[in-house]
């Protein structure tokens, strides 16, 4: 028996009551097997169990936020990509990914539950591990550890345990601005390869605690 014939015995077996492809007068091996995938193919994507399992997959997009873990925005502003920030540490994943808000308002949110790991004393930036295990960096304005933490107001320190919502810190956006930097704020997940899924809901105008990411192991 050739190496095809033994092919189609063997799916025959493997897969009782699948007939065996004959197509005529065939060509070759090669010929005859490609009849006999897209056969194979076609009996899969119309079985029952395919379609369920697609209805299954649909329902579980549909009802993201059932199964995952949501962060809030830190802050009001605008959603938007991480793309857009003119940082290549962040822009291009470097730290790891997430997205980034355009403030309009100078106070900062915990996003989600979790306790405070870092907080730097200039202001400028804080770190989370939230209750879900992931290790959540924020970072108001680009380069504004510069200002040495001028217009910067801390309210939280190491080791807080807070909620979403409590108040971290706030900044005089308007005097950041006037001293030339810019004050988009990435909010990144550092150890995002926990995580095999991750949702970003990014071009909208945002107030603290609207989801913005949703991620699931």
């Amino acid at each position: 028996m050739g190496d095809a014939a033994n092919l189609f015995a063997a799916f025959t077996y493997v897969v009782p009551g699948m007939p065996m492809i004959y197509t005529g007068q065939p060509s070759g091996n090669h010929h005859r097997l490609a009849f006999f995938e897209k056969d194979l193919i076609d009996r899969v994507e119309n079985a029952p169990q395919h379609n369920m399992y697609k209805q299954l997959n649909a329902l579980r997009a549909d009802n993201f936020a059932l199964w995952s873990n949501e962060i809030g925005a830190p802050m009001a502003g605008k959603a938007v990509s991480v793309k857009e920030v003119n940082d290549p540490t962040f822009s291009e994943d470097i730290l790891g990914k997430g997205m980034a808000i355009r403030p309009t308002d100078g106070k900062v949110f915990a996003p989600c539950d979790g306790e405070v790991d870092l907080i730097f004393e200039t202001g400028h930036a804080v770190s989370m591990m939230t209750s879900f295990g992931a290790e959540l960096l924020l970072h108001i304005g680009l380069d504004t550890v510069n200002l040495k933490g001028k217009h910067f107001t801390i309210h939280a320190n190491i080791g807080d345990q807070v909620k979403k919502g409590d108040l971290l810190l706030e900044f005089d956006l308007a005097a950041v601005v006037a001293d030339g930097y810019d004050p988009i704020t990435p909010m990144i997940i550092c150890n995002h390869h926990d995580f095999g899924t991750m949702e970003l809901k990014i071009g909208n105008t945002v107030v603290p605690g609207d989801t913005v990411m949703a991620v699931a192991k």
